[in-house]
């Protein structure tokens, strides 16, 4: 079974524009048949209390796109959007489509977001509900769900499901509660989790970590196995300068090799210089709303509130570690030994050799 999360910055209120966006996803991805694929809480509008516009009547344009993507694909597509029921009332909902296109299951979020009003602009769901996807039981949640282990555990008593799929719209500044949260539902239940939440990252961070707290369970005498993640940056190279990705003149066969063995991701954005990029690569989100935007003149210090990949790899039980160029600030609170990296071997600055103002 394969299970494949789409994350992405929605634009607000927009469905249009995110209909267009999941649609470029789904064809980036390229799902086998049969594949479940997730989408965000509320996925063409945004968790937005504007029910007036995000909520809709059944077999309008929200649950059409969807039938549409998951007969045109062959997938199981689990996705949020706001419904309005025969009673005239709004709710969270998630939709389940089988390959065919069919609507074959919905689910309405039991705990609405209280502390941001949710309560008052959409009706609580009342049970949680099933699916059969493959040989596989599937019992889908929505975002603050997450937070009340008896609603797992109840779904566990009456239908024991191998796979819960929570959709969400957490923020970033809580991404430490989702990781613990995952895997917290995945442990008490014996179950696998998989979480999907707003924002396409440059390797979607936290559809990784999610997979992690599934992959959790697999442990032999209750020790986790996580796989290990290596990443290779390299300064002034292009995508087109390897072996592996066509060039005929630059033989690599060592990269071609590693890259063989690994994940491949087809829709990233870089800078045209190296610390901006390996900020970007660091965070998951924008350089420039980490505040660097460029490699000089104190630029390329990436902000102290940044939560990085090794920070959140550390929350998920990794080792982290980093060896050769850093460039994000040399100062100590910027150094990566404050970042989340457990062992670390750099130069100072931008290249082998260079000093700065503080080494001693």
């Amino acid at each position: 079974m394969t299970v494949i999360l789409l994350q992405f910055d929605i634009v607000w209120e927009n469905k249009p524009a995110n209909f267009s966006t999941v649609e470029r996803l789904l064809r980036v991805a390229g799902p086998e048949k049969d594949s479940l694929v997730a989408l965000p809480e509320m996925f063409a509008t945004g968790f937005s209390m504007n029910s007036a516009v995000t909520a809709e009547a059944y077999e309008s344009e929200t649950e059409q796109f969807l039938s549409r993507m998951a007969k045109q694909f062959q997938i199981y597509l689990v996705a949020g959007a706001a419904m309005r029921g025969r009673d005239g009332r709004a709710r969270n909902k998630a939709l389940i489509f089988s390959p065919a296109g069919e609507l074959i299951a919905f689910y309405a979020k039991m705990r609405p977001f209280t502390p941001g009003g949710e309560a008052q602009h959409y009706a609580a769901g009342q049970h949680p509900i099933y699916f059969r996807c493959a040989d596989c039981t599937v019992s889908p949640f929505i975002c603050y769900d997450l937070r009340f282990p008896e609603l797992f555990r109840d779904a566990v008593a009456e239908r024991r499901p191998e796979l819960f799929v929570i959709i969400a719209n957490f923020p970033e500044k809580r991404i430490h509660h989702w990781v613990r949260l995952l895997q917290a539902r995945a442990i008490e239940n014996q179950a696998y989790v998989a979480g999907v939440k707003l924002r396409f990252t440059i390797f979607s961070m936290q559809a990784l970590l999610a997979s992690l707290a599934v992959s959790s369970l697999a442990g032999q005498g209750g020790f986790p196995v996580l796989p290990n993640i290596v990443l290779v940056m390299t300064d002034d190279q292009g995508y087109g300068d390897l072996g592996w990705t066509g060039n005929p003149i630059i033989h690599t066969p060592h990269i071609d090799s590693f890259a063989k063995e690994s994940i491949r991701f087809t829709d990233f954005h870089v800078s045209p210089t190296c610390s901006p990029t390996r900020c970007a690569l660091m965070t998951g989100r924008h350089e420039f709303r980490s505040g660097v935007t460029h490699t000089i003149f104190e630029r390329e210090r990436m902000s102290l509130k940044a939560v990085t990949i090794a920070q959140v790899l550390k929350s998920a039980g990794y080792t982290t570690g980093i060896f050769g160029k850093w460039h994000l600030g040399d100062e100590p609170s910027y150094q990566p030994g404050q970042r989340g990296f457990d062992e670390v071997f750099i130069h100072g600055a931008g290249g082998i050799g260079q000093t700065y103002a503080g080494m001693g």
